[in-house]
C-alpha cells in the first residue's frame, strides 16, 4: 500500500474530510479540540488517539474524551483499539434534529450542518 505523501505545517488552514489528534493529557486535549473542530468539513471525522489504561502517564479515559467532545458539540461513532498502547475514538458534527445521549453525555439537538463539499484531505496532529 503506498501512502500519500505527509507535509507538514505550522498552522492548520482550510476544512479537512479527515482529522487525527493524538494527545494524552485532558487538558492537551480541551486545547486542542476546538481548533481541529473549525477546520473539520461539515461531512468529515476527527478522530482521537489517547493512550489507554493510564499508559504514558495519561489522565484520559473513554468517558473524559466523550465528555470534551460533547461539550464542543461533536458526538463520538466509533471506538477501536490503534494497538497495546493506543485507543483511538471517531467524532463527526451530530445530525440535524437528532439528540444524543449515554452514561458520558449528552448533546442536545442543534440547527442544521452547514452545507458540505466533498473533501478528500487530511490533516494528523500530535499533541501532549
Amino acid at each position: 500500500m503506498q501512502l500519500p505523501p505527509l507535509e507538514i505545517a505550522s498552522e492548520v488552514s482550510g476544512k479537512f474530510g479527515y482529522l487525527h489528534l493524538f494527545t494524552t493529557t485532558q487538558a492537551g486535549m480541551s486545547e486542542t479540540f476546538p481548533a481541529l473542530k473549525a477546520h473539520l468539513a461539515p461531512s468529515g471525522m476527527l478522530w482521537v488517539s489517547w493512550p489507554k489504561a493510564k499508559q504514558l502517564g495519561t489522565d484520559l479515559t473513554l468517558p473524559a474524551v466523550i465528555r470534551i467532545g460533547y461539550s464542543h458539540g461533536l458526538v463520538e461513532s466509533t471506538c477501536l483499539s490503534v494497538d497495546a498502547t493506543w485507543s483511538a475514538l471517531k467524532f463527526t458534527h451530530p445530525l440535524p434534529g437528532k439528540n444524543y445521549n449515554n452514561s458520558h453525555g449528552t448533546l442536545l439537538a442543534s440547527s442544521p450542518r452547514p452545507s458540505s463539499r466533498a473533501t478528500p484531505d487530511w490533516l494528523s496532529l500530535v499533541h501532549d
